[in-house]
């Protein structure tokens, strides 16, 4: 009797089951990358700072009028009452010179800032209420992390000077609040 080495012979319309596996194991990263690429754009939208390329390009100068902002010696102090979204509150400022005497007579501007998506900035317009005290009545559409930033153009340390501030806030959640993924 002769025995002969059994060949596999494979019908030619039957599949791989390798192939097949290989196959779905690609369709299933594939799946799962373009979720997180879907993901990571919904939410966060791209760059929410213009003209970011020239900013980095003048950083030294940025600093340079940092130090020369701090050598002024004025100082603000940022009060706030009721920042609930959705709620007006009441941002007040106080600005001494190194003195401590009040600064007067600063024409200051400002927005609100939203560090995390944008189109929900505001402008803020800061009214001085008494020598050295400014005002300005805001209302946060959503709770969270919030950046106030300003500016004050006047008569600083006997010369007409312009001095930028930003300041964190933080914004409570009440009854008031646009209903948005953050």
């Amino acid at each position: 009797m002769d025995i002969q080495p059994h060949k596999h012979v494979r019908s030619p319309g039957r599949f791989n089951p390798w192939l097949v596996g290989l196959a779905l194991f690609f369709v299933c990263i594939f799946t799962v990358n373009a979720w997180m690429v879907h993901l990571g754009m919904e939410s966060f939208p791209g760059v929410t700072t213009s003209h970011h390329y020239e900013k980095g390009l003048a950083f030294n100068s940025t600093l340079q009028q940092r130090r020369e902002q701090e050598d002024l010696g004025v100082t603000v102090r940022v009060e706030t009452s009721g920042m609930v979204c959705g709620r007006e509150g009441i941002l007040r400022l106080k600005v001494t010179d190194r003195a401590g005497t009040w600064v007067t007579g600063l024409h200051m501007s400002g927005m609100l800032y939203r560090n995390v998506r944008e189109g929900w900035d505001q402008p803020l317009t800061l009214v001085e209420r008494a020598a050295g005290r400014y005002e300005a009545r805001l209302t946060p559409p959503l709770p969270g992390l919030w950046e106030v930033r300003l500016e004050a153009d006047g008569m600083m340390g006997g010369a007409m000077e312009r001095l930028t501030y930003h300041h964190p806030l933080t914004v409570e959640s009440g009854g008031g609040c646009v209903d948005v993924i953050q």
